[in-house]
């Protein structure tokens, strides 16, 4: 066991996968990858700051991930039920942005940053995530 155990990390070293994710849920692991193909615009300046914050996005969704989706991307790879698979939308936002501090200016900076944003957005999230602590 301890042996494979440290060759699936070295492996996951080798390919780019931070060992965090392959040591624990193996939701994790295509949950990560989709984050850097879909949230790398956003999530990060750098890419060590990329993988860090998409390790952590991704292991907060493994843990809150409906048993639908789990089934879905471990059996198939793809999920396609209507359902938002990780539970309650702001509860979903919550968890995100607090097990992963990091993220919260970054994502103000993403919606907020955008010519088309309210006027009020910076001041309407940085109060959410406030109000969430």
């Amino acid at each position: 066991m301890a042996i494979r155990l440290a060759f699936s990390i070295m492996a996951a070293a080798v390919i780019g996968i931070p060992a965090a994710l392959a040591a624990e849920d193996p939701l994790q692991k295509p949950l990560y990858e989709i984050c850097l193909a879909q949230d790398a615009g956003w999530i990060g300046k750098s890419e060590a700051e990329i993988k860090t914050n998409c390790t952590c996005k991704a292991t907060t969704e493994a843990a809150m991930a409906s048993p639908e989706f789990r089934e879905a991307m471990l059996q198939r790879g793809a999920y396609e039920g209507g359902a938002f698979p990780f539970g309650d939308f702001e509860e979903y936002q919550r968890r995100v942005l607090t097990d992963c501090p990091k993220l919260q200016p970054l994502m103000i900076e993403a919606l907020c940053g955008d010519p088309a944003a309210p006027p009020d957005c910076r001041q309407a999230l940085e109060g959410m995530i406030k109000n969430m602590k």
